[in-house]
């Protein structure tokens, strides 16, 4: 390949470092004679780390992409993640997925999202467009994957559910989500919404963005608002997130 782990340059979560094949002649030849790779949590303050040269490029979450703009830093954005409202199968009322259909079927896409956070963008694809399938991006192919539509007999839908599976109340919801200004506001539609739905009050956990993998991986949540990420390009890989063995009690 391009690069080579140059002699004990792996640690394991830690960092890799990558030096210049000379030997290489495949087509894109790398240009910087090395990389360092460094296996880390995000630095607190990732623009001043960029602007210092203590680091040449970084993965910035969506609440620093307004101050790397006014830092002037070069940004280039890549779809490698998809959000969605993803429900904990685990329990007992949402395990049914004509409630869960009933739930999203009650909300209004366009006045849910009327405000979205900085570097994002509306999709109907629950893919991530940096995914590919026989070497072409998923999103150009013909595929059946879309949002769940708006219906006005949502209401009906999840009467209708909860009586075939004799659920007299559904359980309390909480939503939990990150703490920043523009999903907090999503969220509050979709309470609103959901709120007026159900009869009851829907409450949210709003958490820091660093925190709320590890909320969804021990299952404490009803419902969340939950980045799907791609590992890879590859289609396969994406779609183990849905398998049956997954250990995400999402869906």
């Amino acid at each position: 390949g391009p690069f080579y782990i140059r002699g004990s340059g792996w640690s394991h979560s830690e960092y890799i470092f990558l030096r210049k094949n000379d030997e290489y002649v495949g087509e894109n030849v790398p240009i910087p004679a090395g990389i360092d790779i460094m296996i880390t949590e995000s630095p607190e303050n990732v623009c001043n780390e960029i602007k210092n040269g203590n680091i040449d490029c970084f993965m910035l979450p969506a609440s620093e992409i307004q101050q790397a703009k006014q830092d002037g830093l070069n940004l280039t954005p890549f779809g490698e993640t998809v959000w969605g409202i993803s429900f904990n199968t685990q329990n007992e009322a949402l395990q049914y997925e004509d409630i869960r259909y009933a739930l999203l079927s009650a909300i209004d896409k366009g006045y849910v999202l009327s405000h979205i956070p900085e570097g994002c963008r509306i999709t109907d694809s629950i893919i991530p467009e940096s995914v590919k399938d026989s070497g072409k991006f998923y999103r150009s192919l013909e595929f059946s994957d879309s949002c769940i539509e708006y219906s006005e007999d949502a209401k009906e839908k999840l009467t209708r559910a909860m009586n075939e599976h004799k659920i007299n109340v559904l359980p309390k919801l909480t939503i939990l989500c990150t703490d920043d200004t523009a999903t907090q506001q999503i969220v509050n539609n979709i309470i609103e919404i959901w709120n007026d739905l159900t009869g009851s009050y829907i409450n949210k956990n709003p958490v820091p963005s660093s925190q709320l993998n590890n909320y969804i991986r021990s299952g404490e949540y009803r419902v969340v608002i939950a980045p799907l990420t791609a590992d890879d390009n590859n289609l396969v890989s994406t779609l183990e997130f849905f398998s049956s063995d997954s250990t995400n009690n999402a869906a």
